[in-house]
């Protein structure tokens, strides 16, 4: 049956393999996630995992506003710096 899940054991179709080949060859030249430290103007800091330093920030700007704990009103930061933490 079309678009039905393959059992294992069985072979997808031909047509099928090649875009599994494509996944891997694509998920093989991605970027590796990496752990930055992005420091807010307000002094503090928190540790994203992404792609690069665009990456991170993008992260963030979409994170909204911030809360300290469940109790607080949000409140908005401003990005002073990102930094690579590891290679």
């Amino acid at each position: 049956m079309p678009g039905s899940p393959v059992a294992p054991g069985n072979h997808p179709p031909a047509l099928d393999k090649r875009l599994f080949v494509c996944y891997i060859i694509t998920m093989r030249t991605m970027k590796k996630e990496s752990i930055f430290t992005v420091t807010f103007t307000d002094g503090g800091e928190v540790f994203i995992q992404a792609m690069d330093e665009a990456h991170a920030r993008r992260i963030i700007e979409n994170n909204g506003q911030w809360r300290r704990n469940t109790e607080e009103k949000p409140f908005d930061r401003c990005i002073e710096k990102i930094e690579k933490v590891n290679g």
